[in-house]
């Protein structure tokens, strides 16, 4: 992998530059969860060594990010899609008592 990508560190994705720069706020033993100028994300750490690049804390200085980076949210995974919200059951409605006839055609 080449870096190790520890608590602490920031970071730049690759693929992504439009997320600006990443601070790793956790590391697991499977993943890193990343506060990035965009958003949170959960990142594997199996992957993070080809799409992840280190920056040094000056240059996250200099782009205005600084380590007390709020936790805006539970983290997404970065290539699982996101979802629409579930759809809520819907009562059907029903005709006034006085209005409904059954032998009406």
């Amino acid at each position: 992998m080449g870096n190790s990508f520890d608590q602490g560190d920031f970071i730049r994705h690759k693929v992504r530059p439009e997320w600006g720069i990443g601070h790793i706020l956790r590391r697991s033993e499977d993943r890193i969860d990343v506060q990035f100028q965009h958003g949170l994300v959960m990142l594997k750490l199996s992957v993070a060594g080809t799409f992840l690049e280190p920056v040094t804390a000056r240059e996250a200085a200099a782009a205005g990010i600084t380590t007390t980076t709020r936790r805006t949210g539970a983290a997404r995974t970065a290539s699982a899609p996101r979802r629409a919200p579930k759809a809520q059951p819907v009562e059907p409605e029903l005709p006034e008592e006085e209005d409904f006839d059954p032998d009406e055609d």
